[in-house]
């Protein structure tokens, strides 16, 4: 999902401490906790690291 990708894309950034996404219901909000615990710093891949370069050069 393109918000997950954006999430952790940002979650792996050491200097982010803070990400704000707005929930419009209860599924957004359990879709972002669940997102949030599987984030972090330096949580991302190589593979998934080069997906998002690929895609930052496209766009």
């Amino acid at each position: 999902m393109p918000v997950d990708w954006a999430l952790q894309f940002l979650w792996n950034q050491a200097e982010v401490s803070v990400v704000l996404s707005g929930m419009g219901s209860k599924k957004m909000v359990d879709e972002n906790c669940k997102s949030a615990d599987l984030s972090g710093v330096n949580s991302l891949i190589e593979q998934d690291n080069r997906i998002i370069s690929e895609l930052a050069d496209i766009y």
